[in-house]
């Protein structure tokens, strides 16, 4: 039996001759679809396939294909189509534990907004308040520490400066000047002589005048009045504040007040110290609280408000001239005033 050759029998097929290489297709279609099998992460008995569909390119141009190699160059197919596979997850079940949110991933829970309660409003306010008060406070303590330690180097650098200046004047006294007779007064803001208070270990230039212009930084003397060593009322007035008369309650019944001019120094003993109202004008008379009387003898006042960073009342000290010395001879009440 004759068994035909392969060759005869590719001859014999004729038209039914197949090619093992792909063939492609050049017809005019819209799009060629491609399916791929679709992976599925649950177990199922058949694939799905999800048709995902590629431009289309004009024909006769090279789809997206490589175009490297020695293979051959594929036109691309208007009616290709290309389906990718995709991964369906399965789904949650009742009972399995939430997924784990990744480490890198930023959780966030932003709290509610509530609205505020009435403790809430109090307890501002009161914060509020608090720090005003405590703001209050540190004002006033730096207003105290000025009054008390700024305006005290204030008032002894003004008093250093009419220190020196009563000394000029006393170096060169005028002339025809006699140094037992009590000079006048000098014109207002200028100086008369030095004030001792040896119980407060203070002394004081005194200037002519008591306005405030006069008195800011110096005791002042009262216009009218009679002047140191004179029969009548040598009176004296001074703020009370640190570094003038502050401390004029301490000086009681007993205690030294020495008066010093160009030419003598004048030694006063008190006998009162009182509050009075700022209208009783009879404390600095000729004689102190007897208006109208004539004077016999040399007195002393000082006067200051009361009480303490007030002026609603007067606070009066009265002294009496017990002895005088002449300036080279310096008195032991003063001891180390």
């Amino acid at each position: 039996m004759n068994v035909p050759t392969h060759r005869a029998r590719h001859r014999a097929t004729g038209a039914d001759k197949t090619t093992l290489l792909p063939r492609i297709a050049a017809e005019p279609e819209a799009e060629r679809t491609t399916v791929l099998p679709v992976i599925s992460v649950a177990a199922e008995p058949a694939p799905q396939l999800v048709a995902a569909t590629l431009p289309a390119s004009p024909p006769g141009q090279a789809g997206p294909g490589p175009r490297s190699g020695s293979g051959p160059v594929l036109e691309a197919d208007p009616g290709h189509t290309v389906v990718l596979p995709i991964v369906v997850p399965e789904p949650a079940r009742a009972g399995d534990p939430p997924a784990p949110v990744p480490e890198s991933t930023p959780v966030t829970d932003p709290a509610p907004a509530r609205r505020r309660s009435v403790g809430d409003v109090v307890r501002l306010v009161s914060r509020s308040a608090g720090e005003l008060l405590l703001t209050f406070g540190l004002v006033v303590l730096l207003l105290a520490a000025y009054e008390l330690w700024g305006k005290s180097a204030l008032i002894n650098s003004h008093q250093n400066d009419l220190d020196n200046q009563l000394a000029q004047q006393w170096g060169n006294p005028a002339a025809g000047a006699s140094p037992n007779v009590p000079a006048g007064p000098p014109p207002p803001g200028g100086t008369i002589g030095r004030l001792y208070i040896p119980k407060l270990k203070l002394h004081w230039v005194v200037v002519e005048g008591v306005a405030l212009s006069d008195i800011r930084y110096a005791p002042g003397h009262y216009p009218g009045t009679a002047m140191p060593g004179q029969v009548g009322n040598f009176s004296v007035a001074g703020h009370r504040e640190p570094g003038i008369f502050w401390d004029m309650d301490k000086v009681q019944s007993g205690d030294d007040v020495v008066v010093e001019t160009s030419t003598n120094w004048y030694v006063y003993q008190v006998f009162e110290n009182h509050i009075v109202s700022p209208e009783s004008v009879e404390v600095v008379a000729p004689v102190p609280n007897e208006p109208g009387v004539t004077a016999t003898q040399p007195d002393l006042t000082l006067t200051t408000c009361n009480p303490r960073w007030d002026n609603y009342q007067r606070m009066a000290v009265h002294a009496k001239l017990v002895a005088t010395y002449p300036h080279s001879q310096r008195p032991g009440e003063l001891g180390g005033s």
